[in-house]
């Protein structure tokens, strides 16, 4: 179903940002510019068809962690040269025909890299999505058009199926959901880039929210920052202008954490001791005895809309 996914998303920006270049042939009277433009077209969607055949491979691979790793790595470096060959063009071209480059060139550009940054993300997972999340706030590191394409991720994740689901809650608290949960429902009411929330019942009758770790998001995210790390090296040498460590820092330094979830219930229970004083202030209860590292019970707070910034 992935797969399928992969593949429809290319064939939907393949049409899309061919539309974009034909739409504007009447704005652009020149015609060696309009040539440029189409041999530029050309060039991204051989990388898109690239990318879509890859990010097919590494999905056929999840299984298989080596498989998945190397082929998680493949993915990214060739959406990251892919973006790094269309903006080098820009510049070389820029340089030495410079009219053939005007503003629109360079909105084709940070549109088509945003579009590929963004699939990537949904497709693979993981710190990808930690990343684009973190970047899609940073006005300062990015052109404006990243910012717009990447702000859906904040909030709008596809959640992993039941089944996986459930043999993450039967590993973690060792006998299946049916008998530890008097009721609890297969659609989430949240996804996120590390866990998901699932809305359950105990047998004594408390209303729970059950958090739960992604079982293969460990591996991912440690594969994911060694290769982030390797290609923002690779662009701050060839573009410095290019801002991205800042990114890959904050990624090193809030993942391990986030991936905790008993420093996570830890610091809930504190939370909730330090504002116990306070009515306008609700802090779920942690239910030590359902919760590990990688699985979080906790009382389920009604009216209370839970995302990835606030609370996967």
């Amino acid at each position: 179903m992935k797969r399928r996914w992969v593949l429809d998303q290319a064939v939907r920006r393949a049409i899309e940002e061919t539309w974009e270049v034909f739409t504007n042939k009447s704005r652009t009277p020149n015609p060696a510019l309009f040539l440029a433009r189409l041999t530029d077209l050309a060039r991204s969607n051989a990388f898109l068809w690239t990318e879509a055949g890859v990010s097919v491979q590494e999905h056929a691979t999840r299984m298989v962690p080596v498989g998945q790793s190397l082929s998680r790595s493949l993915v990214m470096a060739t959406v990251a040269a892919d973006i790094f060959v269309g903006y080098t063009t820009l510049n070389e071209r820029e340089k030495w025909l410079p009219s053939l480059v005007k503003p629109r060139d360079w909105e084709l550009q940070h549109q088509r890299s945003a579009n590929r940054v963004l699939e990537t993300a949904a497709s693979l997972g993981g710190a990808l999505i930690k990343a684009c999340q973190f970047a899609s706030t940073r006005p300062d590191l990015l052109p404006a058009v990243y910012i717009r394409t990447l702000a859906p991720l904040q909030d709008r994740l596809p959640p992993r199926p039941w089944s996986e689901i459930e043999k993450a809650i039967t590993r973690e608290l060792g006998q299946p959901p049916t008998e530890v949960f008097a009721e609890i429902e297969r659609e989430p009411v949240a996804a996120a880039s590390i866990a998901q929330v699932h809305r359950a019942w105990l047998h004594d009758g408390r209303e729970v929210a059950v958090k739960v770790q992604y079982p293969d998001i460990e591996n991912l995210v440690t594969t994911d920052l060694a290769v982030l790390e390797q290609i923002v090296k690779a662009v701050a040498r060839l573009a410095p202008a290019i801002q991205l460590q800042p990114i890959v820092d904050y990624l090193k330094e809030t993942l391990p954490l986030e991936l905790d979830f008993k420093y996570e219930a830890e610091s809930m229970t504190k939370l909730r001791a330090a504002l116990a004083h306070r009515s306008d202030a609700l802090v779920p209860a942690v239910i030590p005895d359902l919760s590990t590292e990688h699985l979080i019970v906790m009382d389920y707070i009604h009216g209370i809309k839970i995302t990835d910034r606030e609370a996967l």
